[in-house]
């Protein structure tokens, strides 16, 4: 029997109380090198001295743990001393120096589990966890309800631009996975008047989106609806949110934010608005030819938020 991580918080803990409640097979990381054969282990987010058997304690695998490379053993637990099963996984990167290129998808994908071991991406996780904290907290303190985003769909959003929705199936049937919630919180909408979700999405994007440096095949999205609201109201719900959520993430990362953006600057609504019309003379004017009928491109967009110098609600 194979145990996954979330059981080792319960048995895990038995074993350094000398009590074995059963018998189990776990991987292990090596966190380092002790002497001879034996090696320290993380397991279940304990460590463990384990001692590698004769036919294991190879030469090129001591090296290989000693360079600071990725080895995962497999092990047998029945008393308070692992036993080594095998090796799982030794990985050819070394961790110090990793980086994440994502201008090579095979390997960005390959070695993603690394990311949140480099100190890069566990600040980024971080800020994403105090940045989502805030918005929930301004969202709840304004009436509305989180629900729980459905993944598999029957049918999702029907208006993917260029995007093509993931279909898997499921007991012979054919589901969606979730590309957006854009039908069910208007539907939730009408029972509980404001909702929102903290959505995860899954769509399969033109390869050449790459590099627009906006699209994603996962990614997650703040989705609310609120039945009956104004254009206003949305739109100043929408500004403290950007402005209050600014202000917290400036307050509580403030390191991570003088790292990545120290340029970043909370503007206090309320934002200027600008129609389509003036936005299409304000792109022409510095030279970019676009059509009267047509949305803006992502070049036009990011020359008029150049241009403005601060938020606007383009209507």
């Amino acid at each position: 029997m194979v145990y996954s991580c979330f059981i080792f918080n319960t048995y895990i803990p038995s074993l350094f109380q000398g009590l074995v409640y059963c018998l189990s097979v776990v991987v292990g990381r090596v966190v380092g090198f002790v002497d001879g054969c034996l090696v320290k282990v993380s397991v279940g987010g304990f460590l463990v001295d384990v001692e590698l058997s004769s036919s294991l304690c190879s030469d090129g695998l001591l090296r290989i743990i000693k360079s600071g490379r990725e080895v995962f053993l497999k092990l047998l637990v029945e008393g308070a001393t692992p036993k080594v099963l095998g090796v799982v996984g030794a990985g050819d990167i070394p961790l110090k120096n990793f980086d994440v290129d994502a201008s090579k998808p095979d390997v960005f994908a390959r070695y993603s589990w690394l990311w949140l071991r480099t100190p890069k991406y566990s600040k980024i996780i971080r800020f994403q966890h105090i940045l989502l904290k805030s918005l929930r907290r301004i969202l709840d303190s304004e009436g509305f309800v989180e629900l729980l985003p459905p993944v598999l769909n029957l049918a999702s959003d029907p208006g993917l631009r260029g995007a093509k929705k993931v279909a898997v199936s499921v007991y012979g049937s054919t589901y969606e996975l979730c590309s957006s919630t854009i039908m069910y919180k208007q539907l939730a909408a009408t029972a509980l008047g404001k909702m929102y979700f903290v959505a995860r999405n899954v769509r399969e994007e033109p390869v050449e989106n790459v590099k627009t440096g906006r699209h994603l095949i996962e990614f997650t999205q703040l989705d609310l609806e609120w039945a009956g609201a104004s254009m206003n109201e949305i739109m100043s719900l929408g500004e403290k949110l950007v402005y209050e959520s600014c202000l917290e993430v400036s307050e509580r990362a403030g390191d991570i934010i003088e790292e990545f953006n120290p340029r970043l600057k909370c503007f206090k609504p309320p934002y200027e608005k600008i129609t389509f019309s003036e936005a299409l003379n304000i792109v022409r004017e510095a030279g970019m030819r676009v059509s009267d009928s047509r949305e803006l491109p992502q070049e036009a967009e990011e020359l008029l938020s150049v241009k403005v110098g601060k938020p606007i609600w383009l209507i």
